[in-house]
């Protein structure tokens, strides 16, 4: 038994980063845990919303992608608008709002008609 044991914690040490960091720095493993959930309860960071990524849907004709789409901007849209986030730049809690660009037409939620390409990049490049 005390051989598993062993051969476990030696493939554990040789493969994971995660262990070895917790072997060899401890205290700074539990200082920086201990920061890290402090600034998350500070800041409210559990009401930042996640950006900065694209979502594909892919089916048939009939496949529910817009349905499927729209659905899952509406619950974005309700769970992280109007909620009070941690702005680094103003250094002070400010609302978030949330923007909502759609070429389908959304009930229940304000959006921003999208016509092509441009309309997403102008407002990247512009920060209309």
């Amino acid at each position: 038994m005390e051989m598993v044991i062993l051969f476990v914690l030696v493939g554990l040490f040789l493969f994971s980063h995660f262990f070895r960091t917790l072997v060899w720095n401890p205290c700074k493993v539990l200082y920086y845990a201990a920061k890290d959930w402090f600034l998350y309860i500070k800041y409210k960071r559990w009401n930042n919303c996640p950006t900065g990524h694209l979502v594909c849907c892919f089916a048939h004709f009939g496949g529910g992608k817009t349905l499927s789409a729209t659905e899952y901007i509406t619950r974005l849209y309700h769970r992280y608008n109007d909620k009070p986030v941690y702005d680094r730049r103003r250094h002070k809690m400010v609302t978030q709002k949330i923007e909502v660009l759609s070429n389908a037409e959304l009930a229940g939620i304000p959006y921003v008609p999208l016509n092509s390409l441009i309309d997403i990049t102008a407002r990247a490049t512009y920060n209309i």
